[in-house]
């Protein structure tokens, strides 16, 4: 049953438990008989502290809300979404597959690499593959383009 619902089949029932006035508070609301209350916008606030809004969505007593469409904003202000993925505080973006978006247009890759913002890929093992084709090892030296083409 949906939040509005639910309000709807309260107020029925409220009007059975205390009479025709219907059990309402000042407010519009009332309260249910396990503690939980309805409030006059359609919201419900369950007893054990959450509060579940007329759109379908649901605070929690840890500073998070669940929207209706699945996701999961937590108290740091970071955001779970339905495909599996987790936007950070600072604007960066955890992927399903474990890589990780910068807020500088780069991209970690699960395997530990790293595309920057140039199109170049810093690989594992501590080279470099700039976005001309080239390569710079680890240890400094360069491979043209044509020459890692040819090793490819």
């Amino acid at each position: 049953m949906d939040p509005q619902e639910a309000y709807y089949q309260g107020m029925a029932d409220a009007a059975v438990a205390f009479g025709a006035g219907g059990g309402e508070d000042m407010y519009g609301g009332f309260a249910d008989p396990e503690g939980g209350y309805y409030d006059s916008a359609g919201g419900y606030s369950d007893p054990e502290g959450g509060y579940y809004d007329a759109t379908g969505g649901y605070s929690d007593t840890d500073g998070g809300y669940s929207d209706p469409e699945g996701g999961y904003y937590d108290a740091t202000g970071g955001y779970s979404d339905t495909d599996g993925g987790y936007s950070d505080p600072e604007g960066g973006y955890y992927d399903a597959t474990g890589g990780y978006s910068d807020t500088d247009g780069g991209y970690s890759d699960p395997e530990g690499g790293y595309y920057d913002a140039a199109g170049g890929y810093s690989d594992p093992d501590g080279g470099y593959y700039d976005a001309d084709g080239g390569y710079t090892s680890a240890n400094g030296e360069y491979a043209d383009p044509e020459t890692v083409a040819a090793y490819s």
